[in-house]
């Protein structure tokens, strides 16, 4: 009976110039299924250049008793069976597309070829990370920070997904983020490679521990590459959380007697935050700043840096002639997003006239799956008391939203 022919398997991407440099080999596998009284005793792989269909190898391998699973076994109808490329011996290079196909012997019959497999060769990419606190000393400062890495490929062969790992101080796995990537790298006159950038937030860092992190990216055409994952590459850090030069500043107790309880801010972890525009505009001269300006279209701080929104917390804010319906300031957090939103209210039919306008605030939050809206309660603000104070807290996923003027009035809420 006619060998059948035999399924080559999918050729991962490989770096032609290294392997022959270091006098590497590749492994192909392919499957065979046939007669169960037909002994496989080698094969042939054969490689074409996809460009000029150039035959750049051809090699006979002979079965061995070594492979695994065996070679023959009647009781087994598909055979694993494998090729080893010595590149060295090769017209491969990098930056070129090629396609193979396989046949198997027994004895001196040899079987059809399989159907042909398109692969690549090209340049290792590189991957480099850029946090300046991971590469002096590796201490962060506070509980999350953003990493930020680097990609570089000298054929512009794109990443197709990248995987961040955050370990323990006994490398046992803590978070996995894992995401597709669907932009492309861009040319850098300075490196001669194709380049691009990533971000992934870091949260939830425990104070006085060590970590380390590993980033895993897998490109277009299969090649992996990975940097933090063994020893030698190893990315350690630890966290020490940013400490004010006095002890007594730590906790600050202010005594509320309208509310009749105590306020205790801590600011033993920071938080940092952006504006738009950037730099931020102030109130007052150059060398006596303020209150940053927020009331006007297209102003808004962002906070996204030393703190998580996943964490319960309490959030207080003194705002002056905000402008209506804009948002005003953002916590994030990768995908979680809390925005907060200065409303006026529409007057009622009801309302005498001439009475002031009431505004309240509006919250939006966001947490990558629900979207949950809370409103304020309902205050006035005229020109004798133009200051808003805002509390907010978040605690086991619930939301509380109060405001107040300058004159400590509180209304319905809305």
């Amino acid at each position: 009976m006619a060998l059948t022919k035999p399924i080559l398997l999918n050729i991962p991407a490989f770096d032609a110039d290294k392997l022959r440099a270091e006098k590497g080999t590749v492994t192909i596998s392919f499957q065979y299924t046939g007669p169960s009284d037909t002994q496989i005793t080698g094969n042939r792989l054969t490689i074409y250049k996809r460009s000029d269909l150039t035959e750049v190898y051809q090699a006979q391998e002979t079965a061995s008793a070594s492979q695994n699973p065996p070679l023959y076994d009647e009781t087994v109808n598909q055979l694993n069976l494998t090729h080893t490329i010595d590149v060295a011996n090769s017209d491969l290079e990098n930056g070129c597309a090629y396609y193979a196909s396989v046949t198997v012997f027994s004895g001196s019959e040899e079987s059809a070829a399989s159907d042909t497999v398109d692969f690549y060769c090209f340049t290792t990419p590189s991957l480099s990370v850029l946090n300046e606190e991971l590469q002096n000393n590796g201490v962060i400062r506070n509980s999350s920070f953003t990493l930020n890495f680097s990609y570089s490929q000298k054929e512009r062969i794109p990443p197709e997904e990248y995987i961040v790992t955050l370990y323990d101080e006994e490398r046992t796995p803590i978070t996995s983020i894992q995401e597709k990537n669907s932009q492309a790298p861009t040319y850098d006159a300075a490196s001669q490679t194709y380049k691009m950038d990533f971000s992934v937030p870091i949260t939830s860092l425990v104070n006085e521990q060590r970590y380390f992190i590993g980033i895993r990216l897998i490109t277009q055409y299969g090649m992996e590459v990975s940097l933090g994952e063994t020893q030698l590459d190893s990315i350690e850090f630890s966290v020490q959380y940013l400490r004010p030069s006095r002890l007594f500043a730590i906790v600050d107790l202010t005594n509320q007697p309208d509310e009749g309880n105590i306020r205790i801010a801590s600011n033993i972890v920071s938080i940092e935050g952006s504006s738009t525009p950037d730099p931020a505009e102030y109130e007052g001269t150059a060398d006596n700043p303020r209150n940053i300006i927020l009331n006007k279209d297209g102003y808004s701080a962002t906070f996204d840096k030393g703190f998580s929104i996943r964490d319960d917390f309490t959030l207080q804010m003194v705002c002056k002639s905000l402008a209506e319906y804009e948002i005003f300031c953002e916590l994030t957090n990768a995908e979680q997003k809390i925005a907060f939103r200065y409303v006026k209210d529409l007057p009622k039919n009801s309302d005498p006239a001439g009475q002031p306008s009431k505004y309240h605030v509006e919250m939006e939050a966001y947490d990558g799956t629900y979207r949950t809206v809370i409103c304020s309660n309902r205050i006035t603000l005229d020109a004798s008391n133009p200051y808003l104070y805002l509390w907010f807290e978040k605690r086991n996923h619930l939301f509380d939203l109060k405001i107040r003027n300058s004159d400590g009035e509180e209304e319905e809420t809305v």
